[in-house]
């Protein structure tokens, strides 16, 4: 009579397995487990070839069971994950180790879907690694929330900081009007001396760089998720925000900053590091309403299998370790259990929303980083987060040292602006360094100005959002006429919502506002040379 391993059912979870149960009791177990999670399960041999998925793995990406048994996953791909992801995944579960991480997958009708997978190698008797098996969690709804929940908290933090960012905008233009009321009343009275000239034009260009700082950390804190991965340089993040954090607390907080000289480059979105910052701060100054001392370190660490061992969410690996201290009133045991929880706040009714730490959290975790609290009652709370370290080099992006002669041009532009300061500023700055210039106060008179010249026109320079007609639109029917003409997008605008206008908040088409005449014509002449910012299908 043959064992209950010789008469496992064909194409069963149980013929992919090279240990079956013993007793037939103890496969109807198991297979009654697999076949009703609610999670996708996925088993490949070691070439990658699919041999299982159970229901959920159908209900989730629409495929059945005889469409991709015999096919390689990679049937799932979606475009959006990073190459590395997938070396990285194959390259540890190939060592034998288990892989985890989030994964944007696209189903057979091709919508895409978030998941969080486990993905791990089944060994035999011998120890010999015999097929991989893929646990997906189907994450999508969670993200949405999560999403959600991070606007939210923004808008309440935001709500914050308008007066302390009201009182700086008014420093910034008492600067301003004050140094420009200055110059008039010399000229009136006498002539303006090269040396006061100077003086004053140095402090009104530092006061409005100053405004322009505030300016883009508001937006960028309150944007939606537009969000770009890139190598970023922590204590820099940290550096930007530390006046604006110094507005978030009150004055009877001491800030302390202790920051690595040497700290590792990190991999992920200014914003979202920067939110993490904000909302730990915000946190740990309602818990110091008699004031007390926040301190905010960062190190370089390495976590090893010790303590990822016991911190099972934790990457071995080097790390850049970001920590937030305070001397408040401490969290019980209860409390620390539950701090990670959409919703659920300590504060009185309509004092917090409780999405401050669940944002943190969630942030953390999608950027691969880890992240721990200790504290008790009456003895403060240090949170600390971790997140991986990038080999990757941070670009340069200065252009103060640009050679002026690398700026000037002879080519013919058109520049489309509805505000008249900004036109005539961007018509002068391309007059006197060499160009022709057609200025235009909206997309119809452009479209005009351009009918008797398209020949001639080699970029367009355009403001993002104006009346009638937007840049995009306009930049379209130029393009459809002359396919090579160039083109420069200019815009004041949150990210998000020159996203909804075309895909640009990625992109090198670009030119946000303020900026300084120096970078005006060192984007416009790059541009010009190489040709990589042609309009294309801006509007699908």
């Amino acid at each position: 009579m043959p064992s209950t391993s010789d008469r496992r059912p064909t194409g069963s979870i149980l013929s992919t397995i090279p240990n079956p149960p013993r007793h037939e009791y103890e496969y109807d177990r198991l297979a009654t487990v697999v076949e009703q999670a609610n999670d996708a399960i996925l088993i490949t041999d070691t070439s990658g070839t699919i041999q299982y998925v159970n229901p959920a793995f159908e209900r989730i990406t629409g495929y059945n069971r005889r469409e991709v048994i015999g096919e390689n996953p990679r049937l799932l791909k979606s475009g959006k994950n990073e190459p590395a992801l997938y070396e990285n995944l194959w390259d540890t579960i190939t060592r034998g180790k288990v892989w985890k991480g989030h994964l944007t997958n696209k189903r057979k009708n091709g919508t895409l879907y978030e998941v969080e997978a486990t993905i791990s190698p089944v060994c035999d008797r011998d120890g010999l690694v015999v097929n991989y098996a893929a646990v997906t969690r189907d994450v999508t709804q969670e993200i949405e929330l999560e999403t959600r929940m991070r606007q939210a908290e923004k808008m309440e933090a935001v709500g914050q900081l308008a007066s302390g960012m009201a009182h700086d905008f008014n420093n910034v233009l008492t600067a301003i009007l004050g140094n420009v009321g200055l110059l008039w009343a010399k000229l009136e009275k006498q002539p303006l001396t090269l040396e006061l000239v100077t003086r004053a034009l140095e402090r009104i260009e530092r006061t409005a760089q100053q405004g322009a700082s505030l300016t883009r950390q508001l937006l960028t804190f309150n944007r939606r998720e537009v969000v770009k991965l890139e190598p970023l340089n922590p204590n820099r993040i940290l550096t930007d925000a530390e006046h604006m954090l110094r507005r978030l607390i009150a004055a009877n907080i001491t800030v302390d900053m202790h920051l690595e000289p040497k700290a590792y480059t990190i991999r992920g979105d200014a914003g979202q590091i920067e939110q993490i910052l904000m909302n730990l701060v915000l946190n740990a100054r309602d818990t110091m309403p008699r004031g007390g001392r926040l301190t905010i370190t960062t190190a370089n660490v390495e976590l090893d299998e010790l303590y990822a061992a016991s911190h099972t969410d934790a990457c071995i690996g080097p790390h850049i370790m970001l920590a937030v201290r305070d001397t408040g009133c401490g969290m019980s045991g209860d409390v620390l259990k539950r701090i990670y929880e959409p919703f659920f706040t300590t504060k009185p009714a309509g004092k917090g929303t409780g999405l401050g730490l669940a944002t943190v959290y969630a942030i953390v975790r999608r950027l691969g980083g880890h992240i721990t609290v200790v504290s008790a009652l009456g003895e403060g709370a240090e949170f600390k987060v971790y997140l991986p370290a990038s080999a990757e080099e941070i670009g340069d992006t200065s252009t103060r040292d640009v050679d002026e002669s690398l700026t000037r041009g002879t080519e013919t532009v058109l520049v489309c602006e509805d505000d008249t300061t900004i036109r005539d500023l961007e018509c002068e700055l391309l007059e006197r360094n060499g160009y022709k210039v057609l200025p235009a106060e909206h997309g119809k008179q452009a479209l005009k100005l351009a009918h008797g010249s398209m020949d001639q026109i080699d970029l367009l320079i355009t403001d993002v959002v104006m009346p009638e007609m937007n840049g995009p639109a306009l930049a379209e029917k130029l393009t459809a006429a002359r396919p090579d003409m160039q083109v420069l997008f200019v815009s004041g605008y949150a990210n998000e919502t020159i996203a909804e206008l075309a895909a640009l908040s990625n992109s090198d088409q670009l030119l946000p506002k303020p900026f300084t005449s120096r970078g005006f014509l060192q984007r416009v002449r790059d541009v010009l040379d190489t040709g990589e910012s042609r309009c294309r299908n801006l509007n699908a």
